[in-house]
């Protein structure tokens, strides 16, 4: 799976027994409801994930594990650190191999948390996380706006590393484009990484398309990271197509719509101060009613292939393309296993087309994300002087 792997690592071994125990699925009858989500049908009968694919040159499980709440909630609740320890253990045991951090995550408390979880098999698992935020090194305050200078870069990987607890990153992305630093410069300082063994393959997240071309031709990339869903389809406009012109992997964050995909929101969802959601106008009351067709137009494929409206969402993303890898996040044990079991599900092609065309029938009201945070993508780097 990476370069490095330690014969000595045993995943069903007595650290992994309290999670394996822990880890029983939860599994209702068809036509049944899921633990923990809304209305749906059963559960995709499945305790292992299947299927691996590949992120340029770099294989990955078919689904990921984004680990960006560990620290802290949509809800800004804090979750127990060592039921995510076995959440992160679990997930490994059945066979997930892809992980998602980053900097900017706590900040610096997930990369910690996800550290100590993949201790006992780090070298058999992908570790991916990001850079690019200001972010003071020391105390781990968010300063204003970004920074990937090259002497930067070098700072975080190292400290990135201490928090990881490993000795090299398998993928980094730049977490957002910095308006003020050349994509050459950036991928001179992740090259130098490379050369030290530090950092195995890198990516962006969220960027332009120029700026992608112009990284690409730098220093190959392997993944893109952006939000895509059916709630959200903006990588369809040219990310896509260009991921597929160049050889680069996909990795959708918030594929299940920050829960709204599975069920976690309806009409009554008032949101606490701090949740990200209570700032996107789609989830406002004025867009909420329309845009709950896409959940009801879920729980119809889902009675009908005997699965949950989260895991044909995310078995949604996995056909559109084999280069696809859904990272879904979650603090709970059940959705975990519920989300690894989407691998499992198939569409024939004429469900895709389907499938496919109800989707795009359904036009999502309100911004996806608040202004603040969206005017950081989709940013161009500056020419190279």
């Amino acid at each position: 799976m990476t370069s490095k792997e330690n014969p000595k690592d045993n995943r069903r071994g007595f650290l992994l027994a309290a999670g394996s125990m822990a880890a029983t699925p939860l599994v209702a009858k068809a036509g049944g409801q899921a633990a923990g989500r809304g209305a749906t049908a059963g559960v995709v009968n499945t305790t292992q994930l299947t299927g691996r694919r590949k992120l340029g040159k770099l294989e990955v499980s078919s689904v990921g594990l984004g680990v960006q709440n560990m620290s802290r909630r949509y809800e800004t609740t804090v979750p127990n650190r060592t039921e995510m320890h076995n959440i992160i253990r679990t997930a490994y045991d059945r066979g997930l191999t892809f992980y998602d951090a980053a900097e900017a995550y706590g900040p610096h408390e997930v990369e910690r948390i996800l550290g100590e979880g993949v201790a006992p098999f780090r070298d058999r698992v992908v570790i991916a996380t990001k850079f690019g935020w200001n972010i003071d090194q020391e105390t781990g305050k968010r300063l204003p706006g970004l920074n990937s200078r090259p002497e930067h870069i070098k700072v975080v990987v190292e400290n990135m590393l201490k928090r990881l607890r490993t000795d090299r990153i398998d993928l980094l992305y730049q977490h957002r484009v910095d308006p003020q630093v050349p994509i050459e410069d950036v991928a001179g300082a992740v090259q130098d990484l490379m050369k030290q063994g530090k950092v195995l393959h890198w990516g962006l997240s969220e960027m332009g398309l120029k700026t992608l071309r112009r990284a690409h031709a730098a220093l190959p990339v392997s993944a893109v990271q952006s939000e895509y869903s059916m709630l959200w389809r903006g990588p369809e406009d040219g990310v896509l197509a260009t991921c597929k012109e160049l050889g680069i992997g996909f990795v959708p964050w918030s594929p299940l719509g920050i829960g709204f995909l599975n069920g976690a929101i309806d009409a009554n969802t008032r949101y606490a101060d701090g949740d990200i959601r209570k700032g996107e106008t789609r989830f406002a009351a004025e867009n909420l009613a329309h845009n709950l067709q896409l959940v009801e137009l879920l729980k119809t494929w889902a009675a009908r292939k005997n699965a949950t409206t989260g895991q044909v969402a995310l078995a949604w993303l996995l056909a559109q393309q084999p280069w696809i890898v859904p990272i879904p996040g979650t603090t709970q044990m059940a959705h975990m296993l519920e989300n690894i079991g989407a691998a499992n599900l198939r569409f024939t092609p004429a469900e895709v087309v389907e499938l496919n065309r109800s989707v795009a029938a359904i036009q999502v009201r309100g911004a996806r994300l608040p202004d603040a945070v969206q005017v950081f993508s989709g940013v161009e780097a500056p020419a190279k002087s």
